[in-house]
């Protein structure tokens, strides 16, 4: 037979005020546990934000470094490529080594030997040094082709005659390059213009009659026995491979150069004479320079060789 349902007897032995304290307890246990909820929530976030930026650096510096693998990738010559930039190598090479040759036959001495000035300006134009620029640089040895005149100049006799050494050197890099499989495209539009006409152009100059320059007084009123040069400069044309036009220079050291230099103490001469030496050669550099800028004319071929003039020398002169 079932048994009647029943309550639970109260516990006669609690009291009111102990019951009150039992509810008082676990509800401060409950507020406890939800501080240590919340708290661990509001620490997790604080986390979260502050790992966010790192992340985010990550894998921004991850997907950079996809992308500029793959801009890398592309900008490189690849297999079907090759036999193009193979072909481009080749072509300059020819052209480079053609120049050669009609550059050396347009600049031997039996073929430069006929050339005198005309009478006419020369159809191009060399930038002569800027005075500013020559100053600086005979001053103090600073150089800024832009405008010191961007043009080279080579003493016959004393140097050998060869052309496109830059173009060479970018044709070795550019194969040195192909064998690591790291040469780009662009690289490859520059060498096909290596294999298309040269607008450059060069300055040869042989020389007559040179003294060097003397220092003498290294002081703050330097005294030193100019220098001279005198000779022919030729003006080869790449563009058309030939000598276009012919200058009679005569030059010498400037009536005052200005000398700077640092010493180490009074007793230190050195450098003043070694700054006096060299303020002299590159001021009589950029005074061959403007004149052979300013002398050039249409060249002109005679039938009978004339000897390069020269000027006449007197007694060296002390300033």
């Amino acid at each position: 037979m079932q048994q009647p349902f029943r309550l639970p007897a109260a516990d006669r032995d609690t009291s009111a005020e102990e019951r009150e304290l039992d509810a008082m307890l676990a509800e401060a246990h409950a507020k406890a546990a939800r501080r240590r909820t919340t708290t661990g929530l509001v620490l997790a976030a604080l986390a979260l934000l502050a790992v966010s930026p790192i992340v985010f650096m990550i894998g921004a510096s991850i997907l950079r470094s996809v992308t500029e693998a793959r801009a890398a990738r592309a900008r490189r010559i690849d297999d079907r490529d090759r036999p193009l930039a193979d072909a481009a190598v080749a072509d300059a090479r020819a052209a480079l080594a053609r120049r050669q040759e009609a550059f050396e036959a347009a600049t031997s001495p039996s073929a430069l030997d006929p050339l005198v000035p005309g009478r006419t300006p020369c159809p191009i134009r060399l930038q002569s040094p800027a005075s500013q620029a020559a100053a600086s640089y005979a001053t103090y040895g600073s150089i800024d082709g832009n405008y010191y005149g961007s043009w080279p100049l080579t003493r016959l006799g004393t140097e050998p005659l060869r052309l496109g050494g830059g173009a060479a050197w970018t044709l070795d890099a550019f194969e040195e390059a192909l064998r690591k499989g790291k040469a780009e495209k662009k690289e490859l539009e520059r060498v096909r213009l290596l294999a298309t006409r040269d607008e450059g152009r060069d300055v040869l100059l042989r020389v007559e009659e040179e003294r060097k320059p003397i220092g003498l007084a290294h002081g703050p009123d330097p005294s030193y026995i100019s220098g001279s040069i005198a000779g022919r400069a030729y003006l080869y044309d790449h563009a058309t491979e030939k000598v276009v036009c012919v200058a009679d220079v005569d030059v010498t050291n400037s009536p005052a150069v200005d000398v700077r230099y640092v010493t180490r103490g009074i007793l230190d001469t050195s450098a003043r004479s070694t700054a006096l030496d060299g303020a002299l050669l590159r001021d009589l550099d950029t005074r061959l320079r403007t004149e052979i800028s300013r002398a050039m004319r249409r060249a002109e071929r005679i039938a009978a060789v004339e000897p390069v003039r020269g000027r006449a020398r007197g007694p060296l002169t002390l300033r």
